[in-house]
């Protein structure tokens, strides 16, 4: 017994050993299982991986939607030799941009930013002002103006308008300008050079060179005083001898006014097109918008950015089109910097994240009929929702650090460009027919068909004379 007792201390350090052992071996086991992997789709390819389920007849954000049906809000991809995570579900998002934010706040290595973008060298520069607001009117009343000259020739006073190349002529326009103190006709033989600004890299280089060159010789001349557009600013901003990731002062504007010159303009384009397209599907809703501006701004003068805040259910038809047609429906790609955990599934560093706002924004979970164009929920069960990328549910320019940083320079020539066109304009389609809403191929949403227009002007002859 004597024996006994003198070997319980060290019985008692045995079993304190094992019960140790057995915590650690629980917790090594826990940390394991806990490192859950995302759902992947069956039928990858050696080499290709799932790059064969993103060819077909529909846009990349309809084919991602529907596997997300399938396996849910967050899956991964293996893109060739990358994997990616798609994820479309406010819940992942928040978790992405918020406690993950700083994580993915990489863009993946592409090629495109290598060979089109300088190797990446561009930044982007939100300076908003007077020069701005400016340039916005001006080239919005030559659209009003060229558009009403272009409807007046007719003897009906009424004319079928391609839309569709009008939108992107102004946007087009309104960048230009603010990028280079350039402008180009909406008619006539400038057609095919707009074509060609958006061809190769080559060949944009050497015409933003030459704008670049002449801004130089520019400033020379009047010793650095006189600034007006972007490329002065930025000239004005950046010394001679700047340098930013290993890009000089030439490299860093050439590339991010090609940045701003491919992307901003056409983004904006379709936002219009989108817009008109579903109002001539609803004439009701755009009835009620020329009613709006009727009883806020009139029929005797013409409409201002300052009346914008007034045109609530204008900004609800806008932020409308945002949620089903936004400008990127796939948001800008990320990469993860190091390994990390979205909605408890383990994430590898490296992993690219594809979030799939057209999904995201026809959540039933969300928004009720969430396939019909109703600007109203805007302004009663969603009216706390902006575009700012705040409120994960609706992120039409997406959302965190790398969020769009033009949000507000587009949201003023959406709405000031539509807000004319409706106050100007009576409009509808050829043979009263509904408008084919048909989307193009790719990572962007363009509309199939052109989108041809009937316009009758709906004001007096003296105030498209006087613009």
């Amino acid at each position: 017994m004597e024996a006994f007792t003198q070997f319980l201390p060290v019985l008692g350090l045995l079993l304190l050993l094992l019960l140790c052992h057995y915590k650690r071996s629980i917790r090594n086991n826990t940390k394991k299982a806990i490192k859950l992997v995302a759902p992947e789709p069956s039928g990858a390819l050696p080499f290709l991986g799932h790059l064969h389920f993103l060819r077909g007849q529909a846009p990349l954000a309809r084919v991602l939607g529907k596997i997300a049906d399938e396996y849910g809000p967050v899956y991964t991809l293996r893109l060739g030799g990358r994997r990616a995570l798609v994820v479309s579900s406010w819940q992942m998002v928040k978790d992405c941009f918020t406690t993950n934010d700083r994580n993915f706040a990489a863009r993946p290595n592409m090629a495109i930013s290598r060979h089109m973008v300088y190797n990446k060298a561009g930044f982007a520069l939100a300076t908003y002002g007077p020069y701005w607001r400016e340039i916005r009117n001006s080239e919005v009343k030559s659209f009003i103006n060229e558009l009403s000259l272009f409807s007046s020739k007719k003897a009906n006073k009424a004319s079928v308008v391609d839309m569709s190349k009008w939108f992107e002529n102004i946007t087009f326009n309104i960048t230009i300008k603010i990028l280079a103190g350039k402008r180009f006709s909406n008619t006539g033989g400038n057609e095919g050079y707009v074509k060609a600004m958006k061809q190769v890299a080559k060949e944009v280089d050497e015409v933003i060179g030459k704008w670049l060159d002449e801004h130089v010789q520019k400033r020379k001349e009047y010793d650095g005083e006189k600034e007006a557009d972007f490329m002065d600013v930025m000239l004005s901003t950046l010394s001679k001898d700047a340098e930013m990731y290993g890009h000089g002062r030439e490299t860093i504007i050439k590339a991010t006014t090609m940045v701003l010159m491919l992307t901003g303009s056409e983004s904006t384009a379709l936002t219009l097109t989108w817009a008109l397209s579903l109002l001539l599907n609803n004439p009701h809703i755009l009835k009620a918008a020329q009613k709006e501006l009727d009883m806020n701004v009139g029929k005797q003068k013409w409409v201002e950015e300052s009346d914008i805040k007034n045109l609530r259910y204008l900004q609800a038809i806008v932020k409308e089109t945002l949620r089903m047609y936004p400008p990127g429906p796939l948001a800008g790609p990320h990469e993860a910097i190091e390994d990390c955990y979205i909605g408890g599934y383990h994430i590898s560093k490296g992993t690219r994240l594809i979030v799939n706002l057209w999904k995201l924004h026809r959540d039933p979970q969300i928004w009720s009929d969430p396939h019909e164009f109703r600007p109203e929920r805007f302004l009663e069960e969603h009216s706390d929702l902006n575009y700012q990328g705040q409120n994960f549910e609706y992120i039409p320019f997406s959302t965190g650090r790398r969020m769009c940083p033009a949000i507000t320079f587009a949201f003023q020539v959406v709405h000031l460009t539509l807000a004319r066109l409706l106050q100007g304009f009576d409009l509808s389609t050829p043979m009263g027919k509904p408008v084919d809403m048909s989307e193009g191929l790719g990572i962007a949403l363009p509309k199939v068909r052109p989108l041809e227009v009937i316009m009758t002007p709906r004001l007096s002859t003296e105030l498209y004379q006087n613009l």
